[in-house]
């Protein structure tokens, strides 16, 4: 198994960086495929406004360095799983973001970069939806509503 990133500098010190950007209520105590962390529930938990505070720390080029949120931006547009916030953008818009998933719970948090424009950074959670496509047709539903919004309001 691979050693993932929060293994490398640990859920302690992640929790540190985070609280100095902002995130309040943001909790790293894994990382995501530690499944001994997980039967002992110990579960990362989030809200929209602590993702978009992360986000845009990155966008703006100020989580940790520079060339550091570059990097964290390179990261998230290879992001594979794009049925939500990507969905609902024209096609070809650049999205820099990160997915999860469980059991009735997908999120979507996003920069999205368009050439037009300064980015925008867009975090939709969903919980309690049961079919998986739903959500996803939901995410794309509201990623389209802003796009729009911003592009009639420039």
């Amino acid at each position: 198994m691979d050693c993932g990133v929060i293994e490398l500098v640990t859920p302690e010190r992640v929790m540190e960086l985070i609280s100095q950007m902002g995130a309040k209520n943001m909790r790293v105590l894994r990382g995501v495929e530690d499944g001994k962390a997980f039967e002992k529930g110990l579960n990362n938990s989030t809200t929209a406004r602590d993702l978009m505070i992360l986000l845009k720390h990155i966008a703006e080029r100020r989580a940790v360095s520079p060339s550091a949120s570059d990097e964290m931006i390179r990261v998230m547009l290879d992001q594979k799983f794009n049925e939500g916030i990507p969905a609902g953008l024209p096609r070809g818009t650049k999205v820099a973001h990160k997915t999860g998933s469980i059991t009735r719970i997908n999120h979507d948090a996003a920069i999205v970069l368009l050439p037009s424009r300064k980015p925008y950074v867009l975090v939709a959670l969903t919980r309690g939806i049961e079919v998986e496509k739903r959500a996803h047709r939901l995410i794309a539903d509201i990623s389209r509503a802003v796009y729009e919004f911003l592009s009639r309001n420039e």
